[in-house]
C-alpha cells in the first residue's frame, strides 16, 4: 500500500549523485540514491522489491510514494497494521509544502509510521525543529535520526531487531503502560511517549538495556524528545544502576 505521488526529483540537479543498492540485514529491501546533500531519490520499497541491474535506472527516476521503506511488524499480524512505513527526509526538504503534503499522506496510513531523518551536521537544529513541528501536528509519528546515508541499513536493522522480539503477554504490556507514565522525575510522561516506548520496547528489562548505553539513550531522545527522555533516564539512574 502507498499514498499518492510525491514530486519527481530533478535528474539534472543530481546528475553526480551516487546510486547504490544497499543490502540490508533487516527484512526490508530497498535501493537508495544519495549525494553529499542527503537523500536524493527513493522509489517505493517493499519486502518483495529486489532491484535488478537492468531496472536500476528506472528505479532511480521513480517518483516517491507516501513511504520509502516498508518493514514487517510481527507484533500486529492480521490487523491491517502489520508493517511499519518510513519516509526518508533530509534537512533541506523539511518544512516545504511538498514534504508536508507527503507527510500527511504517510500519517494517514495509520499508527505505525515514521520518518528517518538525515542529521549529518553536529549542532544542527534541523532535527530538533522538525520534531517540534511534528509534535503538534503528528504526535504519534516516530523520528529516527541517521548520521549518514551509509548508516541507514544498520539503523533499520536495529529497529527491526527490536520489533522482532517476542511480544509480551497482554498483562505484562498492560503493566508497562500503567507504570511507565510515572517513571520520570517529572511525571507523568505524555501518553504519546508511553505508547512509543511500549511499542518499541514492550518490557522494562528491554528499556533498561537500551538506556544502558549512550546510543540507546540517544535513540530514546529521538523518539520522545530531549526533555522527557532526560527525565526518564534520570529516574532510572536513581532507581537502578545504569
Amino acid at each position: 500500500m502507498g499514498g499518492g505521488r510525491a514530486p519527481a526529483v530533478s535528474v539534472a540537479k543530481h546528475a553526480m549523485a551516487r546510486y547504490d543498492t544497499a543490502e540490508c540485514p533487516c527484512p526490508c529491501v530497498y535501493a537508495t540514491r544519495f549525494s553529499e546533500s542527503g537523500f536524493v531519490g527513493m522509489p517505493k520499497h517493499s519486502t518483495q522489491l529486489t532491484p535488478e541491474p537492468g531496472i536500476r535506472e528506472l528505479l532511480a527516476e521513480a517518483t516517491l510514494d507516501a513511504y520509502d521503506i516498508s518493514i514487517p511488524h510481527p507484533g500486529a499480524p492480521g490487523r491491517g497494521e502489520d508493517a511499519f512505513y518510513f519516509m526518508l527526509l533530509s534537512p533541506g526538504d523539511a518544512g516545504d509544502a511538498d514534504t508536508d503534503s507527503r507527510l500527511y499522506r504517510l500519517y494517514s496510513l495509520g499508527v505505525h509510521v515514521g520518518v528517518v531523518f538525515l542529521d549529518q551536521s553536529e549542532g544542527s537544529n534541523g532535527l530538533t525543529e522538525f520534531q517540534i513541528r511534528n509534535m503538534h501536528t503528528r504526535p504519534e509519528m516516530l523520528t529516527i535520526p541517521v548520521s549518514t546515508p551509509e548508516g541507514l541499513p544498520e539503523t533499520m536493522a536495529a529497529f527491526t531487531q527490536r520489533l522482532s522480539q517476542p511480544p509480551p503477554r497482554a498483562s505484562r504490556l498492560w503493566a508497562v503502560k500503567a507504570l511507565l507514565p510515572f517513571c520520570s522525575i517529572r511525571p507523568p510522561l505524555r501518553q504519546h511517549s508511553v505508547n512509543v516506548l511500549s511499542d518499541t520496547c514492550p518490557s522494562f528489562r528491554g528499556l533498561l538495556e537500551i538506556m544502558s548505553c549512550k546510543e540507546g539513550q540517544d535513540s530514546i531522545r529521538s523518539y520522545i524528545g530531549d526533555e522527557e527522555a532526560t527525565a526518564l533516564i534520570r529516574f532510572f539512574s536513581e532507581e537502578v544502576s545504569l
